[in-house]
């Protein structure tokens, strides 16, 4: 690369006379090295967790079982959606202040962490960013299977007990 191209590239990086912007170059800069110094810890967590969100709104997860996994307030899909409003509204305010160049490095370095297929929305990318930005990736928690795809109606109803006289017998056997 030449001079020439490098000077334009740095401009539109850093704006038109190198740091017309300091405050927004600086969340440009804060972002980078985060996504730079990212942990494989993380990086797995925030994968798994961005391929949750992703399934809890296409239906095929639980929503419910989704905020239990990762400790978040979360019942229905439709408490997922705001939650995300939220964290991408928070994202934004950030974003803002950098340029377009800017925002599109950070997004390509965010998508490149998390591995992402074209199933994944910018909105959901903007979001994994801030959150690592942050260092609020959520915690799993292991929750059991049962609560993965939500409770089936008709088989959650509690079946008489027919197994008291085997229990008797196991009892009379180990005395």
């Amino acid at each position: 690369m030449d001079d020439h191209d490098r000077l334009r590239r740095y401009s539109k990086l850093f704006g038109r006379h190198g740091q017309s912007n300091p405050q927004g170059y600086q969340v440009y800069r804060t972002y980078r090295e985060r996504l730079e110094t990212i942990t494989p810890v993380e990086k797995h967590a925030l994968t798994e967790f961005v391929r949750d969100i992703n399934d809890v709104l296409e239906g095929t997860l639980n929503a419910a079982y989704f905020g239990r996994k990762w400790q978040l307030p979360i019942e229905t899909t439709d408490d997922l959606r705001l939650w995300i409003e939220e964290q991408k509204s928070k994202a934004e305010e950030l974003y803002s202040l950098m340029t377009e160049d800017q925002r599109e490095e950070i997004d390509s370095m965010v998508s490149d962490i998390l591995l992402a297929d074209s199933r994944l929305g910018a909105d959901l990318i903007r979001m994994a960013g801030n959150l690592i930005n942050s260092g609020d990736i959520p915690q799993k928690t292991e929750v059991p299977d049962v609560f993965e795809h939500g409770w089936d109606d008709e088989e959650d109803v509690v079946q008489e007990d027919e197994t008291d006289e085997d229990d008797e017998e196991k009892w009379r056997r180990w005395m």
